[in-house]
């Protein structure tokens, strides 16, 4: 079994888990992940925020975005008005440049990631749990009709012979100062084929987990609302992680 955790800080980090009795598995080529949320997890209203995006290929295959680009799309909800967007990728733990990735803001955001250059090395080899790919879009907040108000937001990724994907969470407007706190967790055993595994009784070949925390932005300051001391997770009956088979990262 293999399993794949995510826990958003500021960026996303990748920490594989080795599971006590796993069998070796090859899942059916690349897949995508996506993880989107607000910055602040309260946006403002009538202020200004950011939506941030983050897209992983969490399959057994590479990515091929020189022969098909890559591109990722927000449908901001009306309300969300976007202002400008950054794009940043990440190869082996390291930043790339994305000079050379076009990105639009009309009709919706929108970046196309694509090989060889300005990308060492290549995003046309975006191998298994290799790369990750964020949009940072800044937007302004408009005033909800009330006091609190939950949007839906889509995201959407095709490209790079993967079968498209799209995800949507909620973001909310919140006067409210954003409190540290869990924004997302998800835990989802999968089959090889990338799909969720309801079999009871049975070994998934994988599962995905992710974890957001609330996150605060102004001042130059953009990270959760207050630094966490200690995870503590209560697996389930038959699961035996061993955090300690890979380096700490260091977040």
């Amino acid at each position: 079994m293999r399993s794949t955790v995510r826990l958003r800080l500021v960026l996303v980090a990748i920490l594989l888990l080795t599971l006590a009795g796993a069998a070796p598995a090859r899942a059916m080529g690349p897949r995508w992940q996506i993880f989107s949320s607000s910055i602040p997890t309260n946006l403002p209203p009538g202020g200004e925020g950011k939506v941030f995006v983050s897209v992983t290929n969490i399959g057994d295959g590479s990515v091929n975005a020189a022969i098909t680009p890559v591109t990722i799309t927000d449908v901001l909800p009306p309300g969300l008005t976007p202002v400008s967007i950054a794009s940043h990728t990440f190869v082996q733990g390291l930043e790339q440049g994305s000079e050379g990735t076009p990105c639009s803001l009309s009709p919706m955001p929108t970046c196309t990631f694509s090989g060889p250059e300005p990308f060492e090395p290549a995003l046309d080899v975006l191998g298994p749990l290799d790369g990750i790919m964020e949009l940072n879009i800044t937007v302004k907040v408009e005033k909800p009709l009330g006091t609190v108000a939950s949007l839906p937001n889509e995201v959407r990724v095709e490209g790079g012979g993967i079968p498209p994907k799209s995800v949507a969470r909620t973001v909310t407007v919140n006067g409210a100062e954003t409190q540290f706190g869990i924004e997302q967790y998800e835990f989802i055993p999968e089959n090889e084929d990338g799909s969720t595994d309801t079999q009871a009784g049975s070994h998934p070949f994988q599962l995905t987990s992710t974890l957001g925390l609330n996150t605060t932005f102004g001042s130059g300051f953009e990270g959760p609302a207050a630094l966490p001391k200690d995870l503590h997770v209560a697996l389930p009956p038959g699961l035996v992680g061993n955090p300690g088979a890979v380096p700490q990262c260091t977040s």
